[in-house]
C-alpha cells in the first residue's frame, strides 16, 4: 500500500511533510489511497461543482473560502489559523487582514467605547 505524507509545521508557518501514514485519503470506490490528485478532481470534485451549479475552481480555493467566510463571521483568527495547520496566526493576518477589518461591522469599536467609557463590556 502507498503512503500518504502527513506533516507538521515549519518555522515559517508553512506545512511540510515529515512522516507518512498509509491510506490517509482513500478512494471511496477502491478503498485504496489516491495515486494521483488529478483523479480526485476529475472524478469527484469537478463533477460535484458542476452538479451544484458552481463554476469550476481548484480544490485549494475551498480553503480560501473557508478562511474568508469564517473571518467575515467574526471567528477568532488564531482559531482559524490552528484549523489551517499554521504555527501561528501571522499567515492569516498577512493574507486575509482586509476580511477581518471588513467583517466586524464596528463591533470592536463598540467594545472599546464601552470599555473606556466606564460602562464595561457587558451589553
Amino acid at each position: 500500500m502507498n503512503s500518504i505524507g502527513v506533516g507538521d509545521h515549519s518555522t515559517n508557518g508553512h506545512f511540510r511533510v515529515t512522516r507518512h501514514v498509509a491510506g490517509l485519503f482513500l478512494n471511496p470506490v477502491s478503498g485504496r489511497p489516491w495515486l494521483d490528485v488529478q483523479d480526485q478532481r476529475k472524478l469527484y470534485f469537478h463533477p460535484a461543482l458542476e452538479a451544484l451549479g458552481i463554476r469550476r475552481r481548484d480544490a485549494k480555493q475551498t480553503r480560501h473560502t473557508f478562511v474568508t467566510v469564517a473571518l467575515m463571521g467574526g471567528v477568532n483568527p488564531a482559531y482559524i489559523s490552528r484549523q489551517l495547520g499554521h504555527v501561528d496566526p501571522r499567515t492569516v493576518f498577512r493574507c486575509y487582514a482586509k476580511w477581518i477589518d471588513g467583517a466586524d461591522h464596528r463591533r470592536e469599536a463598540v467594545k472599546l467605547n464601552r470599555l473606556f467609557s466606564g460602562t464595561g463590556l457587558s451589553a
